[in-house]
């Protein structure tokens, strides 16, 4: 792919996200204020299929990709004006807070229960955050934008804030031809930059393409993980968004429990993605698992407390070398492209 993306145009089959210049040309007319290449289009691979998030009144264009990515990584979303989206989500992690257990909120709040996940392919996920409890990627960054535990702030005051801006309101004259900035306008925009956000250039994404054949280990690896882990981690996006609980001792947060009311989801929570999952340490809804190692520990030598869902009590005790194997191939769901993708860094 050469240098930069242009525009995401999401068909509802499960096919080839596809480089259709005319469709280009139509939504985006001449504005192209990056000098984006019109015939290179982001494209996601067949097997991932159509993605969840789509509302023709959000149509995908450079203006508003480039407008997310600037209110992604400006401190302005917050009460204080001292932390962005990407304070919590850095990209050379994959978009997730490395070496923090919980990621602390704006000065002055009292950092939440739960983990910073590392963000990909959010276009394709039928909902959001650990427990849930939202379901529409437009409504997704509400949720941390006015949480006490977070960025702390009133909508309406940052709207306020980034009227105020000649350069917002510039930017939002491009992206929806009017300068009058909304907070729908500020969804929109980082739902546009979010759904941009695909990674599907791993190791075993050039494999499934058959660019490379994976090493002995890795093989081996992958054995171990369809027969012990795919069940919960289904490719391609190596989750199947159910609601776990691993058995952990000392769960306080009720997890999936505050959305569902039901006894059974108390401390249970969404499986996550493991697109990048060695970038993102430490692991599990509180970060309690400094290591990757530890994670797998967890589940492969059943160190944990009560609670534990049925098919992780179904997984075999591994071995030192079926562990090594195992993460091997949990290596080759690095996507390093998407990690140094200058389109996803700070504009």
């Amino acid at each position: 792919m050469k240098g930069a993306v242009c525009a995401f145009f999401y068909t509802m089959k499960p096919t080839l996200y596809i480089l259709l210049v005319p469709i280009f040309l139509v939504s985006c007319g001449s504005k192209n204020p990056q000098g984006y290449e019109p015939d290179v289009l982001f494209s996601a691979p067949e097997y991932f299929g159509a993605p969840a998030y789509s509302n023709d009144a959000n149509t995908p264009t450079v203006d508003r990709f480039e407008l997310g990515r600037k209110l992604f990584y400006d401190p302005i979303l917050s009460a204080d004006s001292t932390q962005s989206c990407a304070s919590c989500h850095r990209q050379h992690a994959g978009f997730s807070d490395p070496g923090v257990a919980i990621s602390p909120g704006i000065s002055g709040t009292t950092p939440g229960p739960r983990n910073a996940p590392a963000l990909a392919n959010l276009a394709w996920f039928p909902n959001y955050m650990m427990d849930g409890g939202i379901t529409n990627l437009e409504v997704m960054p509400f949720a941390p934008i006015t949480s006490a535990h977070e960025m702390n702030a009133d909508m309406a005051t940052v709207v306020s804030a980034v009227q105020q801006r000649a350069d917002y309101r510039a930017a939002f004259n491009r992206a929806f031809d009017e300068d009058t900035v909304t907070s729908q306008r500020i969804f929109y925009a980082l739902a546009i930059f979010q759904s941009g956000m695909i990674s599907a250039n791993s190791r075993w994404d050039q494999r499934e393409r058959g660019e490379l054949v994976f090493s002995d280990v890795e093989l081996w690896g992958e054995g171990l993980f369809v027969e012990n882990c795919a069940s919960c981690h289904p490719a391609p996006f190596f989750t199947d968004w159910t609601y776990v609980n691993v058995g952990l001792d000392s769960i306080t947060d009720p997890g999936r429990y505050l959305v569902s009311q039901d006894s059974a989801d108390y401390g249970a929570f969404k499986v996550p993605s493991l697109r990048n999952v060695v970038l993102s340490p430490p692991y599990f809804h509180d970060g309690r698992a400094a290591t990757l190692e530890q994670a797998v520990n967890h589940f492969t030598a059943f160190e944990g407390g009560g609670g534990m869902d049925q098919r992780l009590l179904d997984m075999r005790e591994l071995d030192k070398d079926e562990k090594l194997a195992l993460l091997s191939f949990l290596h080759t769901l690095t996507d390093y492209s998407y990690t140094t993708n200058p389109l996803f860094e700070k504009p």
